[in-house]
C-alpha cells in the first residue's frame, strides 16, 4: 500500500512538470520554451507507459543445475526471465529470496572448528542482480550458492524491482515459484578399528577392517587350482609327498545395527547433531555389505527403520532420511530406545551415535547392553558442552563393555576419523 501511494504521488509529480512546462512555453513563448516541452514529452510518455506497464506478467522459473548435491559443495542457479513484448527497461534488480535453513555454512570438516560455538557458522546470505534488459525478452542470470548447508531447503519466491533511468518510478513485484532444493549429508573417511565378524564355533570374534581375514584352520586338504598360495601347509605337503592347502572353518558376518539419536533434548548443538547424521551416514556405508545384516533406527519424534539386507535401494531411503533428519520429539531417547531395542533379537551388535550421555541413557544401555552382542556408543560433541557427569557415566559403560567413542572438534576437524569397535 506504502509502495502504491509513493508511485502515485511520482506520476502526479510527473504530470504536474509536465504541465509546468507547457504553461511556462505558453506564457514565454519562443524556441527555448517549446523546446524544453518537447524534449520532455518523449520522457513524459515513457514514464506513463512505464506506469501501466505489467511487470507481473513476467515468466519467471529458477533451475538447480546438479540434481544431487552433497552438504559443503556449491550449487548453481540460474533464473530465468521471458517478456512477452520488448518494452525498453533501463535497470532491474534481481533479487532469490533464500530460505532460512540457507543461512548458515557447512565448510566440511573445517566446520567442527567451531564445535563450542556453532552460531559463527550463521551467515546472512542475500541475493541481488542487476540487469539491464533493455529490449531484450529473453534474460537469464546464473549465480552459485557456495558452502551449502545439509537438509530441506524451500525456495519460494523471486523479488523483481525495476526503474527508469532518472528514478521517477519505481515497480516491484514478489513472483511465487516454489522449488525445493535437498541437499545430501557428505560423508567422512572412517578408520573402523575393527570388523564385526564372529566364527560358527568357539567365543572368538575378530574385529579389524583394516587386517586381512584371520580365519582359523581346521584342518587340511589338497591342493585346488585356485587356492591361494599363501594357503599351502608346508608341513603336509612334505609329509604326504602332495600339495595340501589350509581348510578353514565357515566365517559368518554378524547382524549390525546402527541407531541414531534424533532426540530434542535441553542443551541442545545443531553442529553436533550435522556431524552425528554425517558420522552415520558414513559408517553405514562403510560397513554395508560387510556384515550378512545391516539395519539402520532413527529413534525421535517418528521412528524410522530400514533395513539395507540384500536392497541396494534402501540405501538411497537411508540418504534420503538423512537429508532431511532433525532433532525433534519431546519423548527422551532412553525410553524410546529400550522399547525400540525389545522387539530385536540380541544377535546384533548395536553402534549408537548421539550428542549426549545423560543417566537415562546410561541405564537404558546398560540393560540393552545384556541382550546384544556388542554395543558401541559414538559420542559427538563439543569438548566444552561434555559435562564431568557425562564422563563419569562413560566410564561406567565402558567397566561393563561398552565400547565408547567420544568425538570432539579435535578429531573431526581431520579428514579421517578412528572410531573404535572393540
Amino acid at each position: 500500500m506504502k509502495r502504491m501511494f509513493r508511485l502515485t504521488v511520482m506520476i502526479v509529480f510527473i504530470f504536474f512538470l509536465l504541465g509546468a512546462l507547457f504553461s511556462y512555453a505558453m506564457f514565454e513563448g519562443g524556441f527555448v520554451s517549446w523546446f524544453l516541452f518537447y524534449s520532455f514529452t518523449p520522457v513524459f510518455l515513457y514514464e506513463i507507459a512505464l506506469f501501466f506497464y505489467p511487470l507481473k506478467k513476467w515468466r519467471m522459473s529458477r533451475q538447480f543445475h546438479q540434481q544431487m548435491v552433497r552438504s559443503g559443495e556449491e550449487l548453481y542457479v540460474t533464473i530465468q526471465i521471458e517478456r512477452t513484448f520488448p518494452f525498453p527497461l533501463y535497470y532491474t534488480i534481481v533479487e532469490d529470496i533464500f530460505p532460512h535453513s540457507l543461512q548458515k555454512v557447512n565448510l566440511r570438516h573445517n566446520t567442527y572448528r567451531y564445535l563450542n560455538a556453532p552460531e559463527n557458522l550463521s551467515v546472512i546470505r542475500k541475493l541481488k542482480h542487476i540487469i539491464f534488459p533493455w529490449f531484450r525478452r529473453h534474460i537469464e542470470k546464473t549465480y552459485v550458492i557456495q558452502d551449502i548447508p545439509r537438509g530441506r531447503h524451500p525456495f519460494k519466491e523471486i523479488r523483481v524491482r525495476l526503474s527508469d533511468m532518472f528514478g521517477l518510478i519505481h515497480k516491484e513485484h514478489v513472483f511465487s515459484l516454489e522449488e525445493e532444493l535437498l541437499v545430501a549429508p557428505s560423508t567422512r573417511q572412517l578408520q573402523l578399528n575393527g570388523r564385526v565378524s564372529a566364527f560358527d564355533h568357539g567365543e572368538q570374534s575378530a574385529y579389524s577392517f583394516r587386517l586381512k581375514s584371520t580365519n582359523i584352520a581346521i584342518g587340511t586338504r589338497e591342493y585346488v587350482p585356485g587356492d591361494k598360495f599363501s594357503w599351502i601347509d608346508w608341513k603336509q605337503t612334505a609329509k604326504k609327498n602332495a600339495l595340501m592347502t589350509k581348510e578353514f572353518e565357515q566365517e559368518k558376518s554378524t547382524d549390525t545395527m546402527i541407531v541414531l539419536n534424533a532426540c530434542h533434548h535441553d542443551r541442545y548443538n545443531l553442529l553436533a547433531f550435522e556431524a552425528a547424521v554425517e558420522v552415520t551416514y558414513s559408517i553405514v556405508e562403510m560397513i554395508h555389505g560387510r556384515a550378512s545384516k545391516t539395519d539402520f533406527i532413527s529413534i525421535g519424534k517418528n521412528n524410522t527403520s530400514i533395513s539395507l539386507y540384500e536392497d541396494e535401494t534402501k540405501m538411497t531411503v537411508l540418504r534420503d532420511h538423512l537429508t532431511v533428519v532433525e532433532p525433534d520429539g519431546e519423548n527422551a531417547f532412553a525410553e524410546m530406545f529400550r522399547q525400540t531395542m525389545l522387539k530385536h533379537f540380541g544377535g546384533y551388535v548395536t553402534i549408537i551415535v548421539t550428542t549426549r550421555i545423560d543417566a537415562r541413557f546410561h541405564e537404558a544401555v546398560s540393560q540393552m547392553a545384556s541382550r546384544m552382542k556388542r554395543v558401541i556408543v559414538t559420542l559427538i560433541q563439543g569438548s566444552g558442552w561434555i559435562q564431568d557427569v557425562e564422563y563419569e557415566h562413560i566410564r561406567q559403560l565402558e567397566s561393563m563393555g561398552v565400547v565408547v567413542n567420544v568425538l570432539t572438534e579435535r578429531e573431526l576437524i581431520h579428514h579421517t576419523i578412528e572410531v573404535n569397535i572393540i
